[in-house]
């Protein structure tokens, strides 16, 4: 919903690397708020945070007209297609990002 207020060219997310890269993953809402998770401690978190790439390229960003651009270890860097498409596509240079399947 927000990328209906606003649009940005470049969207960098962080993406859970402890799942396979094609395994949709997403932890969704539902923290507690009464306090009793407090204070949050990321090393018993163990591998359940986040989503993973294919979640995010799939689910999140592809179905807003974001494709991903680089993947640098756990960081994801996604472009507005609308925005930049002839820019990364129009002649099919080098800086045409991957195709994610």
């Amino acid at each position: 919903k927000v990328l209906q207020i606003t649009r940005p060219l470049f969207i960098v997310m962080e993406v859970n690397v402890k799942y396979p890269p094609n395994m949709r993953f997403a932890m969704f809402p539902g923290f507690r708020t009464d306090g009793s998770q407090l204070p949050f401690d990321s090393e018993k978190r163990g591998h359940v945070y986040g989503c993973s790439l294919a979640y995010q390229v799939l689910d999140l960003m592809r179905p807003n007209d974001y494709e991903i651009l680089h993947l640098d270890w756990n960081n994801a860097i996604y472009y507005d297609t609308r925005a930049a498409a002839p820019a990364f596509h129009s002649d099919g240079s080098e800086f045409a990002p991957p195709s994610f399947k």
